[in-house]
């Protein structure tokens, strides 16, 4: 009777142990098959896209603040703004941001960039803010 639970036991603790086993050696997990350093660089870039997400936040804040935007333009910016932080979420589903997907985001940051440039630069003037002291 002992040896037969023993036996049901240790059946049972093998049964649950293959799988973890399988799965970790399986070469679907990507979080295995990166290097430290690839890491450390991901971690590096993710940063790099949040601080451009930061800053492009602040020069369409500071642009509708000085009347260099308008409602309208500004309401534009931040939408690709919102596109832009939907797609990085999209990426980071599976925790990873591979070349491909951080050349996209970096991509469609350049042309965020370009775009508050050219609203910024275009002669509309949001006349209420410009005459406050």
């Amino acid at each position: 009777m002992k040896k037969t639970a023993f036996l049901l036991v240790t059946a049972g603790i093998v049964m649950l142990a293959a799988p973890i086993q399988a799965h970790q050696n399986s070469r679907y997990n990507r979080h295995d098959q990166h290097s430290s350093f690839s890491n450390r660089h991901d971690r590096f870039a993710l940063k790099r896209i949040n601080q451009r997400l930061r800053n492009q936040h602040h020069r369409i804040r500071d642009g509708i603040r000085s009347g260099e935007l308008t409602h309208r333009e500004g309401r534009r910016l931040r939408v690709q703004h919102k596109h832009i932080k939907i797609l990085q979420r999209e990426f980071l589903r599976d925790g990873y941001l591979n070349r491909h997907e951080k050349r996209v985001l970096m991509h469609k940051l350049d042309r965020a960039s370009k775009r508050i440039h050219r609203f910024k630069h275009n002669d509309q003037w949001y006349y209420a803010r410009q005459y406050q002291w």
